[in-house]
């Protein structure tokens, strides 16, 4: 198909939830109101007693006629003959199996005397089975092995199951580096240049150097860790000496004080793209505004097929959602372009100004052996929903494009259906999240850099792929950063405004000053550079390196302009109700004020503005205010970016 005159679009769609007797408009109650109701047979294996001869290996096989769909026959065989001799069957017809609906307990197993192919009973052992007729929502349907995975071996039949995962709780490690005492140099007729190197399971980092060449050097430098509960990997800190190329010595004690930040949120997805903004410490949480029920009534309509995968063509296809620490895991659907999960997961909500972000994959894990172990999961596509553009308890069900950003421009990979509602609990407190910072305050009052924001974004990342891997069936290191943005080229930070610090006014005249102008921070190469004469007479190796310097300015520049132009459309979506809650508050906001205005005369308001803005110092905060919070919530089109 010509990428050219594929749509794009976003499509309303119909599906049939709730029995078709739901509008967009209605709410519904049930655990699984989201999702078309399917119908299941479950049969559920015990064991087995009595089994005929001396030494069997037996497993069960469970057969059902597609075309009439009247009897179920389950047949017991021994493994260790060829031909998988039968020891004994049974039969049940499709009217008598009974049915179950949760919360209704499950079904107690019985013991079912086997036939031999003659009909005769009481000679071929019994078998111990439930079995019953049920719909997704049976809590056994998430662990049962479908009829569609036979192909799949046993070994890998867990990457085929849905699973719901939870992050591990990240804190930001502070490790405050002071100063170290009595040194013991080898060569003491020279004075040490020391720096301080800290290791946390594979992570390092270290400081500068010294700027007290002595045995008793200073820093007071921060150096900051993402850590995840619990608390395994051990701290290690190392005061080394260089002494020359390549050639280091370990030496002294150090003082140093490290604490648990629990006050910042640890930022492990962009900022543009969060879907939570909660500090670590359980006590700064907001209370809940509401409830993503059920995003999803999933299926894709069809799947882009230009290559073979393993030579075949087919897909087989999973999906993974994240929303704040809960990510979730639909089960794959084998040898389908057009599969069909009906899964219903909720998520608890405590900003609107979030996205949850949903990714379809091709699972390539399903054959075992060792010939899949470094293979990767290849993307379909991913969507983002924003809460904040979401009526509370309306139904939305629409058909989303997925498009991947290939080297040859971008290629719709198929096409995915969702069904999304968000609950609000408290309208009071979904008011309020909008004068509320985005950040916890800590982000404010005690900053971070840019640097240490991508640093410690790319540590979460890390921490949680490495936790997450480890689950069963595993989340993969591809999946976790195509999820959390971890290539997302724009550079993300937290824009902050300080206030003029009172104290730390400069109370001499100006005069050049080198901290300043960064004299004392300034690379070699970068003097280097200066210095070169136009056109350039440096090799090409060195021209690559100031290349790469090149584009990482202009992406800091892109970065501003995308910024700038985020705020226009943060505007334009005020005017245009993006936001369904957001314009009817600056509406209110504006007949109130216009009120105030009708009896305050405009200089006395002029004046009160004057003296606010002129303030001592000492009495301002570092919080950004009740205009900047509302307008920073408002929704861009940043969302709608690959």
């Amino acid at each position: 198909m010509s990428q050219a005159n594929v749509d794009f679009s976003l499509k309303e769609t119909s599906p049939n939830i709730g029995g078709g007797r739901v509008s967009g408009s209605e709410k519904l109650t049930s655990s699984f109101d989201l999702v078309e109701q399917l119908h299941f047979l479950y049969v559920k294996m015990v064991r087995a007693r009595d089994l005929p001869g001396t030494s069997c290996n037996p497993f069960v096989e469970v057969k059902i006629d597609r075309i009439q769909a009247v009897t179920v026959e389950v047949t017991v065989r021994n493994k260790d003959t060829v031909n998988d001799d039968v020891i004994g069957r049974l039969g049940f017809d499709i009217t008598d199996i009974p049915s179950r609906v949760p919360p209704d307990s499950p079904l107690a197993p019985q013991w079912y005397s086997l036939e031999d192919k003659d009909g005769r009973k009481g000679e071929r052992g019994e078998l111990m089975l439930a079995i019953w007729m049920g719909t997704q929502a049976d809590e056994v349907f998430p662990d049962a092995w479908h009829s569609d995975e036979a192909t799949v071996s046993g070994e890998s039949i867990a990457n085929t199951r849905s699973k719901v995962y939870i992050s591990p709780r990240l804190w930001y490690l502070r490790v405050n580096i002071i100063q170290a005492q009595d040194l013991v140099p080898i060569n003491r007729n020279r004075n040490p240049e020391v720096y301080v190197k800290a290791m946390l399971g594979n992570m390092v980092l270290r400081s500068r150097f010294s700027p007290d060449k002595s045995i008793n050097p200073k820093w007071n430098e921060d150096l900051m860790f993402v850590v995840a509960e619990p608390f395994d990997d051990p701290l290690m800190l190392t005061v080394v000496d260089k002494l020359g190329n390549n050639k280091e010595d370990i030496l002294g004690r150090l003082h140093l004080r490290v604490c648990l930040d629990g006050g910042y949120h640890v930022l492990d997805e962009s900022i543009y793209y969060s879907s939570d903004f909660r500090a670590t410490s359980k006590s700064l949480w907001p209370p809940t505004i509401g409830v993503l029920v059920g995003v999803r009534n999933l299926e894709c309509n069809w799947f882009a097929a230009n290559e073979a995968k393993d030579g075949r063509g087919t897909t087989d296809a999973y999906c993974v959602a994240k929303y704040g620490p809960k990510w979730v895991r639909t089960r794959t659907i084998i040898d389908s372009f057009a599969p069909k999960w009906n899964e219903q997961y909720t998520w608890e909500v405590y900003d609107p100004y979030t996205v949850i972000t949903i990714g379809v994959f091709d699972n390539c894990h399903l054959q075992g052996g060792s010939n899949t172990g470094g293979s990767e999961d290849p993307r379909i596509g991913k969507v983002r929903i924003r809460l904040s553009t979401l009526n509370a308890d309306r139904i939305y069900t629409h058909s989303y494009p997925l498009k991947v950003l290939q080297p040859n421009g971008v290629k719709k990979m198929g096409e995915i259906q969702l069904a999304v509602r968000f609950t609000c609990s408290s309208t009071w407190n979904l008011f309020q999240s909008y004068t509320q910072p985005l950040f916890p305050q800590m982000h404010y009052l005690l900053p971070l850099s840019l640097y240490q924001v991508e640093s410690l974004r790319h540590q979460a990342t890390h921490t949680l792929w490495l936790r997450l891997c480890r689950a069963e069936p595993p989340l993969r290191r591809e999946i976790v950063e195509y999820m959390l943005d971890v290539c997302f080229n724009f550079f993300s930070s937290v824009s902050y405004m300080e206030h003029p610090k009172y104290r730390k006014r400069p109370r001499h005249p100006p005069h050049m000053d080198t901290k300043l102008f960064l004299i004392d921070s300034v690379h070699s190469d970068e003097l280097d550079e200066e210095f070169d004469t136009f056109p350039s007479s440096k090799n090409g190796e060195v021209l690559k390196k100031r290349y790469d310097r090149l584009r990482s300015i202009a992406g800091r520049l892109m970065t501003i302009i995308g910024d700038l132009a985020t705020q226009a459309e943060r505007f334009n979506s005020m005017l245009s109700w993006r936001d369904p809650r957001a314009t009817p508050m600056f509406l209110a906001f504006c007949l109130f004020a216009s009120i105030a205005f009708y009896f305050i005369p405009g200089c006395l308001f002029a004046l009160g503005v004057g003296f606010f803005a002129m303030r001592h110092p000492r009495f301002r905060i570092s919080i950004p205010s009740l205009p900047q919070n509302f307008f920073r919530r408002l929704p861009a089109r940043t969302d709608s970016m690959i």
